[in-house]
């Protein structure tokens, strides 16, 4: 899972890759399986971390991920459409 989000974060700015519908996609796909979202928005904000750390010239891509983190953290499901 981390590496899918490492991969959809890098490449979204570089490509046509909407960062957040494939987030969406990815914690429906969680949450439908039992994984809890409070940490899928814990690991975004981890990989935040990280890149501040040893990417200090990456700062869209830590906004990025701290922004994503929100999101995950501002909805109750993502099983239902719209920002429930």
């Amino acid at each position: 899972m981390l590496g899918r989000l490492v991969r959809l974060t890098i490449a979204a700015p570089r490509s046509e890759i909407d960062f957040d519908h494939q987030l969406a996609w990815l914690a429906r796909v969680l949450e439908a399986r039992g994984f809890p979202l409070e940490r899928l928005a814990r690991n975004l904000v981890l990989l935040a971390d990280v890149v501040a750390q040893h990417h200090a010239d990456e700062a869209d891509l830590h906004a990025r991920l701290l922004a994503g983190a929100n999101t995950v953290r501002s909805r109750r499901t993502f099983l239902t459409e719209g920002p429930a």
